[in-house]
C-alpha cells in the first residue's frame, strides 16, 4: 500500500497548524472484521516533508504504525471507533508525530447520524509559534 495525504499537524498542544507531506509504503493485518467489530494494523516507512513559511522546510523518513478499531454498541445502533497513527524519525527519534480520533457515530433520524469525536494532533518537537502554513489547507 503507497498513499501521498496532505494534512494539519497541531505542534504540541497550541500551534497553529503547517502543511505536512507523506508518502508511505507498509503492511497491515486485518485482526479481525465482522458487523459487530473490526481491527487493524499498520506498519511501515514513510516519507515526510514539512512546509514552513518562516522556518527551513523539513524532510525526514520515519517508521509509522497506525491502528483502526471499531465496534458496533446497543444492539448496532451505535458505532466506537479509534483510529491512531504514530510516526517517528529514523533519524531523530525525539521528531515523533501522533494522532488519534476517538468517538461514537450515532442515527440522529433517517438517512442522518451524528458524531461525537475527540481529536489529538501531537508532535513533539513543534515549528515556533508563529510559523505560518504556505498555503492554505482545504
Amino acid at each position: 500500500m503507497v498513499r501521498l495525504r496532505q494534512h494539519r499537524r497541531a505542534g504540541g498542544q497550541v500551534q497553529g497548524p503547517e502543511p505536512a507531506h507523506h508518502a508511505r509504503g507498509g503492511a497491515g493485518y486485518q485482526f479481525f472484521d465482522t458487523e459487530d467489530r473490526s481491527l487493524a494494523l499498520e506498519g511501515g516507512l514513510t516519507y515526510v516533508n514539512e512546509d514552513y513559511e518562516e522556518e527551513e522546510d523539513d524532510s525526514f523518513a520515519a517508521g509509522r504504525w497506525a491502528v483502526r478499531y471499531t465496534e458496533m454498541l446497543f444492539g448496532g445502533a451505535t458505532q466506537f471507533f479509534h483510529d491512531h497513527e504514530g510516526i517517528v524519525s529514523v533519524e531523530d527519534p525525539d521528531d515523533m508525530i501522533f494522532r488519534a480520533q476517538t468517538g461514537l457515530r450515532f442515527p440522529l433520524v433517517k438517512n442522518l447520524s451524528g458524531t461525537l469525536q475527540y481529536n489529538v494532533d501531537w508532535q513533539n518537537t513543534p515549528p515556533r509559534a508563529s510559523t505560518a502554513p504556505t498555503r492554505p489547507m482545504s
